[in-house]
């Protein structure tokens, strides 16, 4: 029996619809960072432009990134400018609906980000500019457990992020003269391989 539309739509609008392809999930992950047009998305990305513009437009289609502007060309088309509507995060739920290839392209990516940001950061002096940032590593042995709780947690510090930008954006709306700060918030935990003989 085939999905109702409802169920579809709702299949669809996950992080698994996002990346159902490798181009579709580097635009919309700088789309989360920035407004931009598929045109400078595939100048920054070195991508073919009809490739961008064609996952862009299912990008909107499925509701995660949205057009913010349009602007006359020079002659006289229009370029479309989009942002993210939604963040690239999943529920348990909708993660497990992913095939498990989908999934290792998804966490590939994210990681790429990562050490990218890092990197980048070191090269800058930036990530050891303040004597109050924070790098943490702590290996830990749980239980199934405990491994549902560190999920728990890691989902409230995703939340408590966001509720921690919503103020700094309140605040800096208040204190135009002062300048935000670009921030890059990462936490991990995962299972790590077993050890042989254990």
């Amino acid at each position: 029996m085939p999905p109702t539309t409802k169920a579809r739509t709702k299949v669809e609008s996950t992080l698994g619809a996002i990346v159902a392809h490798p181009i579709r999930l580097q635009c919309f992950v700088a789309l989360t960072e920035r407004v931009a047009s598929p045109n400078q998305l595939s100048t920054e990305l070195r991508l073919n432009l009809s490739d961008v513009a064609y996952h862009v437009r299912k990008l909107a289609e499925i509701g995660v990134i949205e057009l913010v502007d349009e602007r006359k060309g020079l002659r006289g088309s229009y370029e479309h400018f989009y942002t993210a509507v939604k963040r690239p995060y999943s529920s348990d739920e909708e993660w497990e609906e992913m095939t498990p290839e989908d999934r290792n392209n998804a966490t590939r990516y994210t990681l790429q980000l990562h050490f990218a940001d890092a990197a980048l950061a070191l090269n800058a002096g930036t990530f050891d500019a303040r004597p109050n940032r924070c790098l943490i590593r702590v290996a830990l042995n749980v239980d199934e457990e405990g491994f549902a709780e560190l999920n728990k947690l890691e989902e409230r510090h995703y939340e408590e992020r966001l509720e921690i930008e919503a103020r700094s954006a309140e605040r800096l709306r208040s204190a135009p003269a002062e300048e935000a700060i670009p921030v890059s918030s990462t936490t991990m935990f995962f299972e790590m391989p077993r050890k042989r003989g254990s």
